[in-house]
């Protein structure tokens, strides 16, 4: 991108970058299956508490909950990511750039324990098991979050094949006030990071993460896409996380997080 096309990344989040990135590095050495991913959350339960959050394992092995509360505020916003690694056919790899997404949400958590200028709880969900089948959901770590917390939204965030420094807000077909509201909010914010001409709408995006628009029918919401390069698709063998987008992707969250736990009037 040219200069001026930059997004106006906080300085705090850039003095992260590097760090973040050796956590990406970490990650990607550790893939591993859905319901097993027992390093990967061992990894993700030890940064959350170093923060000093609290944190919830008891949906069982794999998967792991950030809590973070401040204020006397009832309203709640939940950021999710999954944590599964991919098997081509012959091995387990983070050729969907989990990897990259896990640490895009560790460095929102940690800027905002930081800061804190928020008023209201913050979920910052690490799912295990994101591909397994629809047949399974029943005993799965997504019905379990839903049956323990109340959330007022939820923003799923995911690494896709669109241009670097896009931010890309999926259409769902689905109806509800709430939702209507949400998508527009994610709008709203994704102006605060990037110019307007880098900012898509595209329907079915959470392909690549498949399990994420059923969260929506319990809890409004929206899926939103980091732009990681047109020739980096998931799942495919050149494929390879960007870390150029790390910084783009907590801004971003860290933009929403204050914004509907500060300013949005619900």
């Amino acid at each position: 991108m040219k200069d001026q096309e930059k997004p106006q990344i906080n300085n705090d989040i850039i003095s992260m970058h590097e760090e973040l990135i050796s956590w990406r590095k970490e990650l990607n050495k550790m893939p591993e299956s859905s319901s097993h991913e027992l390093n990967t959350t061992n990894f993700l339960e030890d940064k959350l508490k170093s923060f000093g959050m609290e944190v919830d394992r008891t949906s069982g092995s794999a998967g792991v909950v950030g809590i973070m509360k401040k204020g006397a505020s009832h309203r709640s916003l939940a950021l999710r990511v999954a944590i599964n690694a991919y098997f081509d056919g012959e091995k387990l790899n983070h050729k969907a750039g989990h990897d990259g997404d896990m640490t895009i949400l560790l460095g929102i958590a940690r800027y905002m324990a930081l800061h804190k200028e928020f008023d209201g709880t913050l979920y910052f969900i690490f799912q295990s098991s994101e591909d397994i089948s629809s047949e399974l959901k029943e005993a799965s770590f997504q019905k379990w979050l839903l049956s323990k917390y109340s959330l007022d939204f939820i923003f799923g965030l995911h690494n896709v094949p669109f241009g670097i420094g896009t931010i890309v807000i999926e259409d769902v077909d689905l109806e509800g006030e709430n939702l209507e509201v949400a998508q527009r909010e994610a709008k709203s914010i994704a102006r605060m990071v990037v110019e307007e001409d880098k900012i898509l709408h595209e329907p079915k995006i959470s392909a690549y993460s498949e399990d994420f628009n059923s969260y929506l029918s319990n809890t409004p919401g929206v899926f939103v896409g980091i732009g990681n390069g047109v020739n980096f698709i998931p799942h495919e063998e050149r494929y390879q996380f960007n870390d150029f987008i790390i910084p783009l992707g907590v801004q971003y969250g860290v933009e929403l997080s204050e914004h509907v736990l500060t300013n949005w009037v619900m």
